[in-house]
């Protein structure tokens, strides 16, 4: 007995119909996405510009990628700190803190930056909500107290239970010799 032409396609539209109510009853679901982040080392050798972060003030080179191996279980845990490194030693410093924590379960991966010119300053924060995000406000000087200020903002919209660790961490030129590198976080 042979069989209608049309059954191998009647079958093909039954299966693609299956597959298809299939994926709409996935469509109810949080999407996952999953994206493998280089490490700081593999960061630094890149050649392409960090992105910029504008403020009133100018804009500021991010350097996060610095802070790409040190876990969030440490960052939680530093939450509420401020970060001015204006030598080698002094990050090297942090990345050793890491290390030491063992929150991390290895040896953190470690970058480099060069401090001739500039230094790094940042903030680390921790926050419920659903997403997190620094915005540098401005970089303040005074002159009578021989100090600048590095002026951050901390956003977090509202609407979720997630545990939060939110770090900042930019490049600003270099203070002059006597000149005192702070950093104030404003929000929540």
């Amino acid at each position: 007995m042979r069989l209608p032409s049309t059954l191998p396609k009647l079958l093909l539209a039954a299966c693609l119909s299956v597959v298809i109510s299939g994926c709409g009853a996935l469509g109810g679901r949080e999407e996952v996405v999953i994206t493998a982040t280089p490490n700081a080392v593999q960061r630094a050798e890149a050649q392409a510009p960090a992105p910029a972060l504008t403020s009133d003030t100018g804009a500021f080179e991010s350097q996060l990628a610095l802070l790409d191996g040190v876990c969030t279980e440490f960052l939680l845990g530093a939450a509420g700190e401020t970060l001015v490194w204006d030598r080698p030693e002094a990050l090297a410093a942090f990345y050793d803190r890491v290390d030491e924590s063992e929150a991390c379960g290895a040896p953190v991966a470690r970058g480099t930056f060069d401090f001739a010119e500039r230094v790094l300053a940042g903030a680390i924060a921790a926050a419920t909500g659903c997403d997190a995000a620094f915005h540098v406000i401005a970089l303040a000087h005074d002159d009578a107290a021989r100090a600048q200020t590095l002026v951050v903002e901390l956003r977090v919209e509202p609407g979720c239970a997630y545990e939060l660790a939110e770090p900042l961490l930019v490049a600003v030129p270099r203070p002059l010799d006597g000149v005192t590198l702070r950093v104030e976080v404003r929000g929540p």
